[in-house]
């Protein structure tokens, strides 16, 4: 006979789950002690947050051409019927 289980036992992770997430996080540590840093090259590159300011920026780029696309070739509603 099975033991009878906490009521608030969950299983959250699977093994291979646990074994990827390990891994990953040794190849970070890895690339952290033996990979060059990046070395600021311009003024700029010294403000913080400045990369992922320039991130925000292009992906509100990329999101407000997907609209326009979207907004471009969607045929109108009627359309739909006819077909």
């Amino acid at each position: 006979m099975k033991p009878a289980r906490h009521p608030l036992h969950v299983k959250v992770f699977s093994l291979p789950t646990l074994v990827m997430a390990a891994v990953l996080l040794a190849l970070t540590i890895v690339e952290y002690l033996y990979a060059p840093h990046y070395r600021p090259v311009f003024p700029w590159h010294h403000v913080p947050g400045y990369m992922g300011l320039i991130g925000l920026g292009g992906c509100l780029v990329v999101v407000a051409a997907a609209k326009g696309l979207g907004r471009l070739l969607q045929r109108p509603e009627e359309d739909h019927d006819r077909d």
